[in-house]
């Protein structure tokens, strides 16, 4: 059985994920570009197939959306 692995986890718009503290913890969004290969594939295990994520807190999402961005195509998941 073949098993996913993360390769690589990087924002564009962030230079270190680790430390990263947004100014208004209660109102942001990033992109996250996530690699993601598979296990003991010498095609995949480094470089992986690319998929980006758009992070929102709720008041970003709330904020956005009234502003009339497009979230037709989104599929939204709520932590609270």
């Amino acid at each position: 059985m073949k098993k996913a692995k993360v390769v690589e986890i990087f924002s564009p718009d962030i230079d270190d994920l680790l430390t990263y503290e947004p100014d208004d913890p209660e109102s942001f969004n990033i992109l996250l570009q996530i690699s993601v290969g598979i296990e003991n594939d010498t095609k995949l295990s480094e470089s992986g197939e690319t998929f980006d994520v758009e992070i929102y807190t709720p008041k970003m999402a709330s904020f956005k959306y009234e502003k009339g961005s497009d979230f037709s195509a989104a599929k939204f998941v709520n932590c609270r």
